[in-house]
């Protein structure tokens, strides 16, 4: 039998402005017209206000005193805060990895996520960038918390979006990153603990 899935119409926007955000139908820091967005989609203000509210809760729009929103704007400050979270979430998740030699399994975690990231570096950027977060997720996916993998995963569209206004436009950047990948997974697979640490500290203070 058929599973049915219902959604409400508070998901539903929220899956669509979302979608929109992700794939810069909005440009980072373009208002978001709720009045709009009501006509558009014909339906009252309410499943819209939740809907961004829950995209503000996540990072992806922020409002201002007047209850206004917009979407997220990376500056100086908000890319440094975001790479440095995201390198201490990898970096203890490693320690850990270590402490439990888990180093094996996560090399095969890497190299999978290694290949299917090559598969896609020629073929589709707005892919190649979910997947290049899916290689750095390995990283907490290894350490079997899933509070740790659940505070990741509310970083991860942050991440995208910032990866995406600094790759767009350059290939050279792809192929850097790529390599950097390379590096952490040959490192790991020789339990390089001091390199691994070193890399994962380069791979996100470039972008700050």
């Amino acid at each position: 039998m058929s599973t049915i899935v219902r959604t409400s119409m508070r998901q539903q926007i929220y899956d669509e402005l979302k979608h929109r955000i992700l794939t810069q139908q909005y440009d980072l820091g373009e208002p978001i017209n709720l009045v709009s967005l009501s006509k558009e989609f014909s339906i009252s203000n309410t499943p819209i206000r939740e809907a961004v509210s829950m995209l503000n809760a996540e990072g992806l729009v922020v409002s201002n005193l007047n209850a206004q929103f917009r979407v997220i704007d990376f500056n100086e400050t908000t890319m440094r805060e975001l790479n440095e979270t995201a390198y201490i979430l990898e970096s203890g998740a490693y320690r850990m990895c270590c402490r439990e030699k888990k180093h094996v399994q996560l090399a095969n975690l890497l190299e999978q996520a290694l290949e299917e990231q090559l598969k896609a570096v020629h073929n589709n950027f707005y892919d190649y960038i979910f997947l290049a977060i899916d290689f750095d997720r390995c990283f907490i996916k290894i350490s079997d918390n899933d509070k740790l993998l659940s505070f990741f995963n509310r970083l991860a569209d942050l991440l995208f979006l910032s990866v995406r206004y600094a790759y767009q436009n350059n290939t050279m950047a792809l192929e850097e990153n790529l390599d950097e990948h390379k590096e952490l997974l040959a490192a790991v697979r020789r339990q390089d603990n001091d390199q691994v640490e070193a890399l994962l500290y380069h791979h996100y203070d470039k972008h700050k």
